[in-house]
């Protein structure tokens, strides 16, 4: 067996000196000197007392200087007596082990017991062999503190001797090591990985300095330059100049938070170029949690980056697209149970126009948001399009949550859901409803009409001539005469027309835009009578109004007949008769002519007694008749308004000269009737026709827009969509190397579709009828401005007093549109423009160009014009036109305002 380590004792110190032994005083002066001895020898005490004070307090700043700094350093000292074993612990080498300075016993013994069994039997070896060769000793030791953490602790002592070089005691000094060997462990492993790492990986892998301002090394991995040495310069070398600030933002950020730098951005590639990476650099820590390091991958994305901007890009333009769509556009995706059942859709994309009017639903469930498509059956069908695939158009009405109308949708499927194309079709069919309405108003006003209304439109041959008419819309007496005649032809049925006239009368009404008005006795087919016929044309045909005047023909007949009978009829007829003697200036009045002036038999009369009775406005007229009774005798007829008492009465005065044998005048009889009613029913049936021909002008617009609005539909939801399906086809087959002849193919495809759109659009006017006619002028000569033709617009329409009615602004509208296109059509100008304003009681529209002015010899006006004539008289309106090659072009229209109703 071994000997023991400690086999020896420490020396102890030798003891102080001692006090001389007491003596006997033998004299005074040995007493005296004894006590002076005794004085020196108490001062001297005095005085090492002292300076045993001043050591004991710097051998206590010694020891708080001491601790203080083995608390710093984390160390801890000890004493060990070679002899005894016994050991002295600092407090630093108390806290070491975890333990409270005086509230244990250290031994070698409790070091063991505290030790890893390997670490403790090496330690002993060290010690003795120190021990025996007297030289300075190291070694590490595993320790288990108290609270069960592992330490490292590494101590470095010396052995003091004694004068014969006996070893007395054993003086060290012990460090925690902990940290430090981790941290020197693990970057040796963190190196090792990081070079497996680079090994292995397909991506760049760098490793940076904590500040990033130094770059280790980078491996490129033949994306990037290889970095193989440690270089200052990286951002320089491998970021584009202009990517610095967000890359430099990012890098500050991450240091900051200590946290993953993450990031995309734009690299210089090894070729030179510029690329993308995903780039990513986890923070290395020490043990006190300060940055060591940064270890970074960047994966190439420059494939994607691209692929990205290309998909951005097209969505975009879907996006654009679709927000341009005046209709809301809502992509959604199946919900599916267990089953595979769809038990709902979420929204997956809307337009523009459905936010803006529903807010954003993206994401959300169509159940929850709309659960009357239930009810409906609308989520039926959408279930059916998305399991089929079978598109579905039809026109719906939803009366659910916050919709209430009519709508026009398309559905199509789209992966495992559908996209639907929805169009408020509400004011349509309301449209539709009150045009229904309005025919049968138009029918029924028509029908209580006493007269025939007819309507024909032309029959032309191959040289655009007039051969014949079609009927097109009878009322209930012209079908009562004629029978169930609507779309026979004219000529097959009443050929006598042409013999009596009434052919040419309807072809030059269409051609000139004239009406007509004529009384005529026809005596063909089933007729045998006298007719009075009102004409005007209504677009290519005409409308009639024709009226039985047979019996007013007669009469008129046995009225000459029994003129001189006119007296004794007077009191029943409401007439009055006179005769005036010229020579003798002696005027004779009937009973009746009292009665119509309301005075008394026998009251003096004389002709300027009408200028005593007459209205301001027919005083010329009755001026007229005085000069005929007074001056110069002559045969007259003259309607005068003469105001009798309360009364205003409308009387028609007729004159005829008596001559005697020489032809001198010798009496004028006369005769006055009272036609206040008939006037009155006169102007009451020309009002009556007037509101019927602006009625059915009204309804005939209504049918000309609403013919539009559903060319206009099935151009772009027609044409337009099967035009933009077969671009999206051929975009997809185009190949990589696409022809001339392909690219032209594609550019006509496209041009297709933009004048599709543009003629959809042109013939809806959707901005009247959102914002007006100042709007929808604008526009007109917003869209017909080119390079090449400058139109300008003056729009003066504050002193309306009110809005105009629906189709006066149509109406003009219409005009407006017509006379711009003639310009770009006809005008060969660079300057154009376009004006509307109101002056009082009217209305103005001018169209005025610098262009080559009408033909100097036209062959009559084009259709454009003509049509535009036309709508201006049946407005009551006026149309003036004017040019010359000098000057261009006017075309002056005035169109009067409507009354205010009510």
């Amino acid at each position: 067996m071994e000997e023991p380590l400690f086999a020896g004792r420490l020396p102890h110190e030798p003891p102080g000196p001692t006090p001389p032994p007491a003596a006997a005083v033998t004299s005074l002066a040995q007493a005296q000197a004894l006590i002076a001895e005794l004085q020196a020898r108490q001062d001297k005490l005095h005085r090492e007392n002292q300076q045993l004070r001043q050591a004991q307090q710097q051998l206590r700043a010694s020891e708080a200087r001491l601790k203080a700094a083995e608390a710093v350093a984390q160390l801890g000292s000890y004493e060990l007596d070679v002899a005894t074993g016994a050991i002295h612990f600092s407090d630093g080498m108390c806290r070491l082990f975890g333990q409270e300075p005086g509230t244990f016993a250290p031994s070698l013994a409790w070091l063991d017991a505290r030790s890893d069994p390997d670490d403790a039997a090496a330690v002993q070896r060290v010690l003795a062999q120190a021990i025996a060769q007297r030289q300075p000793y190291q070694y590490t030791r595993r320790i288990r503190r108290a609270d069960g953490q592992w330490r490292l602790l590494e101590s470095h002592g010396r052995v003091v001797v004694d004068a014969a070089g006996q070893p007395l005691r054993l003086e060290g000094v012990v460090q925690d090591q902990t940290e430090r060997q981790g941290t020197a462990q693990a970057l040796l492993a963190s190196q090792e990985q990081f070079r497996l790492f680079v090994t292995a990986s397909l991506n760049v892998v760098y490793q940076m300095s904590a500040d990033w301002r130094q770059m280790y090394r980078l491996a490129g991995q033949r994306v990037m330059a290889d970095t193989p040495t440690t270089t200052d310069s990286w951002l320089q070398a491998y970021i584009p100049a202009e990517d610095w600030p967000v890359v430099s933002a990012a890098i500050e950020q991450a240091i900051r938070s200590k946290s993953i730098f993450e990031l995309e951005h734009r690299v210089f590639l090894a070729d030179g170029s510029v690329g993308w990476v995903h780039s990513r650099a986890m923070p290395v820590l020490d043990a006190r949690g300060e940055l060591v390091e940064w270890i970074g991958t960047g994966s190439d994305i420059t494939a994607r980056k691209h692929a990205e901007e290309h998909w951005h890009t097209a969505a975009q333009r879907l996006q654009a697209t679709l927000d341009s769509s005046f209709f809301s556009v809502q992509a959604f995706e199946a919900v599916r149970d267990e089953q595979g059942r769809i038990v709902d859709f979420t929204w997956v994309f809307t337009n523009k126009v459905w936010v803006s009017q529903h807010g954003n639903v993206v994401g959300k469930r169509l159940l929850t948001q709309n659960p009357g498509v239930v009810e409906s059956g609308l989520f039926a069908l959408f279930v059916q399009v998305t399991e089929t695939g079978v598109p579905v158009d039809h026109e719906v009405y939803y009366g659910y949550e916050q919709f209430d109308g009519w709508f026009h949708q398309t559905l199509v499927q789209l992966g495992d859901g559908f996209v639907m194309n929805t169009e408020d079709i509400t004011p349509r069919k309301q449209a539709e409803q009150e045009l229904q309405a309005s025919r049968a108003l138009l029918q029924a006003t028509i029908d209580s009409s006493l007269d025939m209304i007819q309507v024909f439109e032309a029959v032309r041959n191959e040289q655009g001539d007039i051969i014949d008419f079609r009927w097109v819309l009878n009322n209930a007496v012209a079908e009562q005469t004629y029978g169930d005649v609507i779309g026979q032809l004219l000529l097959v049925c009443n050929p006598g027309v042409v013999e009596v006239g009434i052919f040419d009368t309807l072809k030059q009404v269409v051609e000139t835009g004239q009406p007509d008005r004529s009384e005529r006795h026809y005596a063909h087919e089933q007729f045998d009578g006298w007719f009075t016929q009102s004409t005007v044309r209504l677009n290519d045909g005409v409308a009639t109004t024709t009226a039985d005047i047979t019996a007013l023909k007669h009469a008129q007949q046995e009225h000459l007949r029994r003129f001189t009978l006119l007296e004794q009829a007077e009191a029943v007829a409401q007439l009055g008769s006179w005769e005036y003697e010229p020579a003798a200036e002696r005027m004779r009045w009937s009973a009746g002519m009292y009665r119509l002036f309301q005075l008394p038999p026998g009251h003096p009369v004389y002709p300027a007694l009408y200028l005593d009775y007459v209205v301001a406005e027919d005083r010329p007229a009755a001026e007229r008749l005085v000069h005929c009774l007074t001056k110069a005798p002559c045969d007259l007829e003259e309607t005068l308004r003469l105001r009798v008492g309360p009364v205003e009465k409308t009387v028609r005065v007729k004159v005829v000269v008596l001559p005697d044998a020489a032809g001198r005048p010798v009496r004028l009889l006369g005769v006055d009737a009272d036609v206040s009613d008939v006037h009155r029913l006169e102007q009451e049936n020309l009002r009556m026709r007037l509101q019927q021909q602006q009625t059915l002008f009204n309804a005939v617009l209504d049918a000309q827009e609403t013919e539009r609005r559903r060319i206009a539909e099935g151009l772009h939801n027609g044409v337009g969509q099967v035009l933009y399906a077969t671009k999206l086809q051929l975009d997809q087959l185009q190949p990589a190397d696409a022809s001339p002849v392909w690219r032209r193919a594609t550019e006509l495809l496209a041009d297709a579709i933009r004048q599709t759109r543009a003629l959809s659009h042109e013939l809806v006017p959707m901005v009247l009828n959102e914002y007006g006619l100042e709007a929808a002028v604008q526009d007109i000569c917003r869209t017909i401005s080119t390079k090449q033709l400058r139109f300008d617009c003056h729009l003066e329409l504050e002193e309306l007093p009110r809005s105009l009615p629906q189709p006066l602004q149509v109406a003009l509208f219409r005009m407006a549109q017509e006379l711009a296109q003639n310009v770009v059509k006809h005008a060969h100008a660079t300057e154009a423009s376009l004006a509307l304003e109101v002056v009082p009681g009217y209305v103005l529209l001018r169209a005025e160009d610098n262009g080559v002015g009408f033909p100097a010899e036209p062959k009559g006006a084009g259709l454009g014009l003509r049509s535009i004539r036309d709508r201006v008289e049946l407005l009551g309106g006026h149309m003036e036109t004017g040019s010359s090659p000098a000057v261009g072009t006017f075309v002056r229209i005035r169109i009067p305002l409507p009354a205010a109703s009510g």
